[in-house]
């Protein structure tokens, strides 16, 4: 509880400071900007922290694309909860957890930036990711399409290499969301998620953005 309380505390200090932070005027090349941005993500981590805390205990699924993560994370809970692909396509962290009662918004996203969080219902979150993973897919078609054309251009294999690289900096789609939370209620008496969350990460192996 102390912890909790200090937790509290020091969030709403950050919050102040992020706020006073954003109020100066900058010159737009200024290093301070970049500092003000690791800032802001610190606010973001204190209060998804507060929020985490008092959830059970959480079981990461860690390791490399299609590596058969959400398949163990299904049939720990009993229940096909987590998406199986034949290819991996893992780009957030997907948190699982028992709800005490069914909520017609029962799944919440967190987002990169500083984005309110939002909460759906479960047929629309899975609506809005399709529609997150449609855009990646179209991005790495147009990726392709480019490459194709400007390869020609070049002989070597590290010339055409960093051609690849800076298409994908360049046009490679990146969702905004970080993190989606599921509160599942329609599950056996007895499940692992009576004392655990279960957390599904995306591929070790695979290119996502940033470092989360």
């Amino acid at each position: 509880r102390r912890f909790t309380a200090f937790l509290n505390q020091s969030t709403k200090e950050a919050e102040y400071l992020s706020r006073k932070l954003m109020e100066i005027s900058i010159q737009k090349k200024s290093l301070l900007n970049e500092q003000i941005s690791h800032f802001s993500e610190l606010v973001i981590k204190l209060n998804s922290l507060q929020e985490t805390i008092t959830l059970p205990y959480m079981l990461y699924m860690i390791g490399v694309g299609n590596a058969g993560k959400s398949s163990v994370l299904n049939s720990l809970v009993g229940s096909n909860v987590a998406e199986v692909a034949t290819l991996p396509k893992t780009w957030k962290t997907d948190l699982f957890f028992k709800a005490e009662k069914e909520n017609n918004k029962s799944v919440k996203f967190l987002f990169r930036d500083n984005c309110p969080e939002q909460y759906y219902s479960t047929d629309e979150a899975k609506k809005v990711i399709t529609q997150e993973e449609e855009k990646r897919e179209n991005s790495e078609d147009l990726i392709d399409k480019e490459y194709r054309k400007l390869a020609k251009n070049f002989t070597t294999t590290e010339e055409k290499s960093g051609l690849k690289k800076e298409l994908q900096d360049k046009l490679l789609y990146r969702s905004p969301i970080r993190e989606v939370r599921w509160a599942l209620t329609d599950l056996m008496d007895s499940t692992i998620l009576d004392k655990f969350s279960l957390i599904d990460t995306p591929g070790l192996s695979q290119s996502n953005a940033g470092t989360h």
